[in-house]
């Protein structure tokens, strides 16, 4: 049995940068706004291909819900939290599955992230200990340490560039240090402690593949910038300037342990204020920037593509559900030239039922082509990946 994986592909250059902020490189700017509910552009005037991978499907590849998607070097690898990290070559064969739950050497308590070294190898980040194995999923080494240390509390995501500097992001139950990004070595020792976030107790990061060696930290909530990490370099990449938002809110620091711990406290909050904002993951290229908005109290949900080149944005629906074979859902990650997205399989066998594959992007033969390459998945399948280009706008 095969799962199709979707990928949509969008052409891009990577970006360097420094591990401190590189005085040749400017953050850059974007105005954005969704206060007025503006029209929705359609993905057919800005997507160019698209490109299906059936992924294997067998008793040792079953994936539960994608958390995380890294292709590269001939190999895609798929994170579900549930049941570990799939490894499949490009052509979507299944290669290997590491990580899975247990007690035994190489196994995992609570699997949290996972990164990919300059060399190939797999990083991952379980509930305090740190898991190396080569590309094909052969176990290399273990660390264990002190999933409190100085401090920081657990590592919840990483990004490694190599043995000895990668980078962490941590979650504490201490005020002072609620969350927090850091530089560490392989066995924990914390080299440099980065961007402490003092006034969001609430505040989350994603670490997310954007081009083949830049890695792109997702905002968190209420904090909008972007910032990127590139060859073990870090700088400041991109600043959304929402100008929904009164200049005037006041600072959203915990007075205490608990305050703001509960959704409940937060929402208020964001409805009080009014406040629109970045959330879920972002990926970017050189060409372009996607990044979800919300307004809670207005009850808006726009996803934005941003032109990193003229500022130029257009705004997209932000569908419940699938409403078109060859539109992206959520999107994972960019690398170089694509955008990867994701289809469960049943939700492709219902869109082909439903006729719901038109575009105007595709050649006739090129979309019945591709339709009749998705006439065997079976709603049983893994899910499919979505490779989408962009047209280079």
């Amino acid at each position: 049995m095969y799962k199709l994986i979707c990928v949509i592909v969008i052409s891009m250059t990577a970006f360097a940068c420094s591990s401190k902020p590189h005085q040749s490189v400017s953050t850059q700017e974007f105005e954005i706004s969704i206060k007025d509910n503006p029209p929705v552009s359609s993905w057919d005037d800005f997507l160019s291909d698209v490109y299906f991978i059936p992924l294997e499907t067998s008793n040792d590849a079953i994936l539960s819900e994608i958390d995380k998607i890294i292709i590269t070097d001939n190999r895609i690898f798929i994170m579900c939290r549930k049941t570990g990290i799939y490894i499949f070559n490009i052509k979507g064969k299944f290669i290997n599955n590491i990580c899975k739950r247990g007690k035994a050497p190489f196994q995992v308590n609570h699997l949290f992230d996972f990164s990919l070294s300059i060399d190939g190898k797999i990083y991952a980040l379980d509930n305090g200990k740190l898991l190396v194995f080569d590309k094909d999923g052969t176990p290399i080494s273990e660390s264990f340490y002190n999933i409190n240390m100085k401090g920081l509390g657990h590592p919840i995501n990483i990004c490694a560039f190599n043995f000895d500097t990668m980078f962490l992001w941590h979650k504490s139950d201490d005020v002072k240090y609620k969350y927090h990004l850091s530089i560490s070595d392989s066995e924990g020792n914390i080299k440099k402690m980065m961007l402490p976030y003092t006034h969001f107790s609430f505040a989350s990061a994603q670490f997310i593949q954007c081009g083949k060696d830049e890695w792109g930290i997702t905002p968190s909530s209420l904090n909008n910038t972007i910032f990127s990490i590139v060859n073990g370099n870090f700088i400041k990449k991109y600043h959304l300037k929402i100008t929904d938002n009164n200049d005037n809110i006041p600072d959203l620091t915990p007075r205490n342990r608990i305050d703001f711990a509960k959704s409940d406290q937060l929402v208020h909050f964001i409805n009080e204020h009014d406040i629109t904002y970045a959330y879920g993951d972002i990926v970017y290229n050189s060409n372009y920037l996607l990044v979800n908005m919300h307004n809670m109290k207005r009850g808006i949900y726009k996803r934005a593509l941003i032109n990193t080149h003229t500022g130029d944005i257009k705004y997209f629906a932000f569908p419940g559900a699938p409403e078109n074979l060859f539109h992206p859902q959520k999107l994972y990650l960019s690398d170089n030239e694509y955008f990867v997205s994701s289809l469960d399989a049943w939700q492709v066998c219902k869109l082909i039922d439903e006729g719901k594959t038109t575009c105007n992007f595709l050649s006739a033969p090129r979309r019945q082509e591709i339709i009749k390459g998705l006439q065997n998945v079976k709603e049983t399948d893994n899910p499919v990946l979505m490779l989408a280009t962009f047209k280079d706008k």
